[in-house]
């Protein structure tokens, strides 16, 4: 706790002197997520089998982005191949879940 109490009050100091003043439990989220690993298709992919497993019925659940838990959601209307490796192209690296359903 003493850590995130010297990083608060450098950043509170920086930030005095123009910028927006960030409450105490945000920056303690900020610094926790910088440790955090993006969500993986394994991950997901073990999260929805784990789901079925105990009975939900995944056809009937939708998926939905919000930005954190306080936020509005937002309907996820399609997922796709986003990038591939830079070395040969060949490797799937990421997917993407479209929240726009006007492009498709």
């Amino acid at each position: 706790m003493k850590s995130y109490l010297n990083q608060y009050m450098q950043i509170l100091c920086n930030q005095l002197k123009g910028g927006e003043i960030l409450p105490f439990f945000k920056l303690i989220k900020l610094n926790k997520m910088k440790n955090k690993k993006p969500l993986t298709a394994k991950k997901l992919l073990k999260f929805l089998l784990d789901l079925e497993k105990s009975g939900i019925d995944l056809s009937s659940v939708d998926i939905l982005y919000r930005y954190d838990r306080d936020s509005d959601e937002t309907n996820v209307y399609e997922v796709e191949e986003d990038l591939y490796d830079e070395n040969d192209n060949s490797t799937l690296t990421s997917i993407m879940l479209l929240t726009n359903g006007e492009e498709l």
